[in-house]
């Protein structure tokens, strides 16, 4: 069990802002009240879409360290990409993290390419890559998210979040690189800190096997959801709460909401 209190700051994944957690950060403050949560968006998108996207995670990593790295250690949660620039500072930097959280994430140098994107998927990928805007947040949401019943609502403010922060096909293409290229820094390869891995059993985009192989490295076990999307925080967030709870030996006091406010 890791202590509870203090800062939090979550990371989300490729081409993905701060507003793409949804109502997953209210649930959080919920279960942690004694605790901040902080959103950090990665360069080159949300508020920071106008900046240049590095290509290696490592880059990546400080900058978002220069936003983040200030009052003590923090607690990181990483979703898909955000997962491995949360590794990558736990790592690197072990002194500046108390736990971390990582969900349906993987390395290069623990799970191949075709786990790590699924094949039957790689045209898609390529696809969002080429296509209109409108385009694109449908095929990702297709990819991502397997709860449904919010299509048109989600989709519509995902739209709106790309007229208002458009990430550039450049930084799609650098982003792209720069997750398929992680590897464990040279450094060090062993975490210092507790971590929970939480992985999807319907995962249409990362294999859950990838968690399997981070849980295997890092000596932990993998908490599985039985259904949800690669969007874990999306298709049921309180079931997130719940683990980071159990995790940090909180019960979750009612009453909370079923699911997550869109």
């Amino acid at each position: 069990m890791t202590d509870v209190a203090g800062r939090w700051i979550l990371m989300r994944g490729l081409t993905r802002e701060c507003r793409h957690w949804g109502g997953f950060t209210e649930l959080l403050a919920q279960s942690l009240p004694h605790s901040s949560i902080e959103c950090i968006d990665l360069p080159g998108n949300g508020a920071l879409c106008n900046e240049c996207s590095p290509d290696e995670i490592a880059d990546i990593t400080d900058r978002v360290r220069a936003q983040g790295a200030k009052n003590g250690a923090v607690h990181l949660l990483g979703l898909s990409m955000g997962g491995m620039v949360a590794c990558d500072w736990a790592l690197r930097y072990p002194d500046e993290v108390r736990g971390l959280v990582l969900i349906n994430s993987s390395l290069a140098d623990l799970s191949p390419v075709w786990q790590r994107i699924r094949w039957q998927v790689w045209w898609s990928v390529l696809c969002a890559f080429l296509v209109p805007r409108e385009r694109r947040e449908r095929m990702i949401y297709r990819l991502t998210c397997n709860v449904r019943e919010d299509h048109e609502s989600t989709l519509q403010q995902w739209l709106r979040y790309q007229r208002e922060c458009p990430v550039r096909r450049r930084n799609f293409l650098y982003q792209l690189k720069a997750a398929a290229h992680y590897h464990l820094p040279i450094s060090g390869n062993h975490l210092t800190q507790e971590a929970l891995i939480l992985a999807s059993g319907g995962d249409h985009l990362v294999n859950p096997a990838c968690s399997e192989h981070l849980a295997s490295a890092f000596g932990n076990r993998v908490h599985l959801h039985p259904n949800a999307g690669h969007d874990l925080t999306h298709d049921d967030p309180l079931w997130v709460v719940e683990r980071i709870a159990e995790w940090l030996g909180l019960t979750v006091e009612s009453p909370l909401p079923l699911s997550a406010p869109r």
